[in-house]
C-alpha cells in the first residue's frame, strides 16, 4: 500500500508541470484518498486500545499476566512486601499492600473543601 502511493506520488511529481489543472486536482484527490486508506488501515490493526493486533495480543496475554500478578503477590505478602516495583523500565507499581492506599482519605478531604 505504502509502496503504491510512493510511486503514485513520484510519477504524479513527474508529470505535473504538464497535466492541465482539472487533471492535476483528480490526481491529487485520488493520492489523499490513498492515503486516507492507509492511514484506516493503520489504525484498524495496529491503533493503541483499539487495533486487531492490539487486542489479540491482550487477549493471548491476559492470562499470563494475571498468573504473574498473582504470584507477585503471593511472593509479597509471604515475604511482609508493602511494595514491589518493576524495575526494569519506567518505575512501575506492581503491588501494593491495600492498607497504604489512601484514595478514600483524599477523596473526603477533597469533599470537605481542604486543599
Amino acid at each position: 500500500m505504502t509502496k503504491e502511493l510512493q510511486d503514485s506520488y513520484a510519477d504524479y511529481q513527474k508529470q505535473q508541470g504538464t497535466m492541465k489543472e482539472d487533471k492535476k486536482q483528480v490526481v491529487q484527490q485520488q493520492l489523499v484518498e490513498k492515503q486516507q486508506n492507509i492511514e484506516g488501515f493503520r489504525r484498524q490493526k495496529f491503533a493503541q486500545g483499539q487495533g486487531e493486533i492490539y487486542k489479540e495480543n491482550e487477549k493471548i496475554f491476559a492470562p499470563i499476566k494475571d498468573k504473574v500478578y498473582k504470584a507477585i503477590a503471593e511472593v509479597a505478602k509471604k515475604e511482609g512486601m508493602q511494595f514491589v516495583f518493576d524495575k526494569t523500565g519506567d518505575v512501575l507499581l506492581l503491588y501494593a499492600d491495600s492498607s497504604f492506599d489512601v484514595t478514600y482519605q483524599v477523596l473526603d478531604s477533597l469533599k470537605r473543601g481542604k486543599k
